[in-house]
């Protein structure tokens, strides 16, 4: 074996280790992030428990009251499904392919990308693509075993990054294209359902992070006879700022994560109380710039 091939698979484990630890480190917060999430939940719904018992117990037809709204009030959960469909991505992303360049102080990156990352705790769809840029998030209460109520789900898309200088201040900023639906629909029950977009720099090899931003999409609950849903198409183009050596190199995430929170049914008292919840979202991250100064 030659010194050049013998370099090149050196690098190429290096470059395989590296990309392991970046999906084992987002996997840690997908699993800090759901028990998080379980327990928020598990504490609105047990004060929820608390007030329905406190009614029915102050009010002696208070079920049979509560039983004659769920009949004329029910409502069956669809999927949410979205599909973002813009013409315009596809030209852009022509565009970045025939002119990418890196002059001065700018660096545009176009897809293909360098790392994708998926990830779920107990059930849901989640999947991200480095080739093309593309996340997908999508989950329903509906389709899950009576044992299981509650989900977390991730998608990203990394970036890896060496600035020029030994000292450099460095502004990056993506043009990240989403849209996403949700809905809760609660009988006596309550459901919960968040959706989150996310910055996270970090430096390899130490694995300091040196960013990590949330943008909240969506945050609702309900409870009672309540539905609440919504859709939302939009691009987020904001710009992230931080410090950097061309000591080290950088890995630079745009990720997505979303939850749900439901009860299937009540025992006892209220075995008629329910809720559903479901949310989907759709992303294409087309291109990152990042401008340095010295």
């Amino acid at each position: 074996m030659n010194d050049h091939s013998g370099r090149e698979q050196v690098e190429l484990a290096d470059n395989r280790r590296t990309e392991s630890s970046e999906l084992e480190f987002l996997d840690a917060i997908a699993t800090r992030e759901a028990e998080n999430r379980r327990q928020q939940y598990a504490k609105e719904k047990e004060l929820h428990h608390l007030l329905t018992r406190t009614l029915v117990e102050a009010i002696p037809e208070a079920v049979v009251t509560l039983g004659r709204l769920h009949d004329a009030l029910a409502l069956t959960a669809e999927e949410a499904r979205y599909t973002l469909a813009d013409p315009a991505i596809a030209h852009q992303q022509r565009l970045l392919n025939s002119h990418l360049s890196s002059s001065g102080g700018l660096l545009i990156e176009g897809a293909p990308f360098d790392f994708e990352w998926r990830a779920r705790k107990d059930f849901g769809s989640p999947d991200a693509d480095r080739t093309t840029g593309d996340m997908e998030l999508s989950v329903w209460s509906g389709a899950t075993p009576s044992n299981v109520e509650s989900t977390w789900n991730g998608a990203g898309i990394g970036v890896a990054f060496r600035p020029k200088a030994r000292s450099t201040y460095v502004r990056v900023a993506p043009y990240l294209r989403y849209g996403y639906e949700w809905k809760n629909d609660s009988t006596l029950e309550v459901a919960r359902n968040r959706g989150e977009l996310g910055v996270l720099v970090r430096e390899v090899g130490s694995g300091i992070i040196i960013v990590d931003n949330r943008v909240r999409l969506w945050n609702d609950g309900t409870s009672w006879y309540q539905t609440h849903s919504d859709e939302q198409d939009d691009v987020f183009s904001g710009s992230t700022y931080f410090f950097a050596s061309s000591d080290h190199e950088y890995d630079v995430w745009f990720w997505f994560n979303s939850s749900i929170d439901f009860n299937h049914t009540t025992s006892g008292f209220l075995d008629f109380g329910s809720s559903q919840a479901s949310n989907s979202l759709f992303a294409r991250l087309v291109f990152v710039v990042f401008e340095q100064w010295t």
